[in-house]
């Protein structure tokens, strides 16, 4: 899976899990240690933000949830 970032740059995932893993890892604001907590301050920020409403109670609603509020966008292999 390929994913065009709303703040520019893309990233690469095989999983939802590695996605989410990797942008915690990429993130100034993100704890390496407790990707949960990434989750739940992103989702925490995105509202605050937008008015986005993300379900941090997995990666899979998480990264569905940052798609349909368009910080994600999912790129077609060519």
């Amino acid at each position: 899976m390929k994913f065009k970032l709303l703040g520019g740059g893309q990233i690469e995932a095989d999983s939802n899990e590695q996605l989410i893993k990797r942008l915690n890892i990429t993130s100034l604001f993100g704890y390496k240690k407790d990707v949960f907590q990434f989750m739940k301050n992103t989702a925490d920020a995105c509202k605050t933000f937008n008015g986005s409403e993300i379900d941090c109670s997995n990666y899979d609603n998480f990264v569905i949830g940052l798609i349909e509020s368009g910080y994600l966008t999912e790129v077609e292999d060519a």
